[in-house]
């Protein structure tokens, strides 16, 4: 069995518990304003694109809408005030699927390890 399915199966229970678990049909992912010249300003840019690249992927598999925009201070407050929670991709992912039975469970698995 591997790590993340053991990590998953024990985290689970949690999960089901809290008041804010994403749920896939009421979800989507938006990407807001990352840019190539932000490359020589955000130290880290390299893994934050590629992080942003496993999502974009997982989405797909996920069939989960994808929306890309430019910075704007009203989209950010409009989703800090609908309830927009900031989450790792690891959890976001593992919330979305549910359990290891989802059928993209395997294919995201990859993804991310």
């Amino acid at each position: 069995m591997s790590v993340w399915i053991r990590v998953l199966k024990c985290f689970l229970p949690v999960l089901m518990l809290h008041q804010n678990i994403l749920e896939l049909k009421r979800s989507a992912l938006v990407i807001i304003d990352m840019q190539e010249s932000f490359r020589t300003k955000i130290a880290d840019f390299a893994e934050t694109a590629a992080r942003i690249a496993v999502m974009v992927q997982a989405a797909r598999l996920l069939n989960l809408p994808i929306l890309v925009t430019e910075q704007e201070h009203t989209v950010v407050a409009k989703m800090q005030t609908s309830g927009a929670i900031p989450s790792s991709v690891e959890m976001a992912l593992f919330e979305l699927m549910r359990d290891a039975k989802h059928e993209q469970f395997r294919a995201i698995q990859g993804l991310i390890t």
